[in-house]
């Protein structure tokens, strides 16, 4: 039987465009799906359009982060501008998979109610009530203290 995890996720992402240079900050939800022990699934809720799967949660999470920053170089690719850029960036964080978002809020019912057991020792945890968000601003001003380490793993939305 397949267990079914609401995470919320944090990634924040500099990619280059033609001549300019954009931050994305994302806050998304995803649906994380066990079916077996070698086969785990990630389901975007926000963003709706990406699903990514294979044999470990580690490979599976570094699928889904690989396949949302391919999206986002794609853009900027077919981008002239950072307007277009953002106008794109935006919309396609903003599709939401209604189908996978119901299975998302049963997910999060069911964690609260305790018939999900879910070991968060390590694991941070959100409230599910986070607000999905998404920023595209573009950088002008370059110094270090831009640098950070954020890739961490999603938290489990209870």
């Amino acid at each position: 039987m397949a267990e079914h995890y609401p995470l919320i996720f944090t990634y924040r992402d500099l990619v280059e465009g033609m001549g300019f240079l954009a931050e994305v900050v994302a806050e998304g939800r995803v649906l994380a799906v066990t079916e077996g022990p070698d086969s785990y699934w990630m389901f975007g809720v926000n963003p709706g359009g990406l699903a990514e799967g294979a044999k470990s949660t580690a490979e599976t999470q570094r699928l889904f982060r690989e396949a949302y920053r391919a999206v986002l170089f794609d853009l900027i690719a077919e981008s002239k501008d950072f307007a277009e850029f953002k106008a794109k960036a935006e919309s396609f964080f903003r599709e939401t998979n209604e189908a996978v978002e119901a299975e998302w809020k049963t997910a999060v019912t069911a964690i609260r109610q305790g018939k999900v057991k879910v070991d968060t020792t390590g694991v941070p945890k959100k409230p599910a009530e986070t607000p999905v968000s998404f920023t595209v601003s573009e950088k002008r001003d370059f110094t270090p203290k831009a640098n950070r380490l954020e890739e961490r793993e999603p938290a489990i939305a209870a």
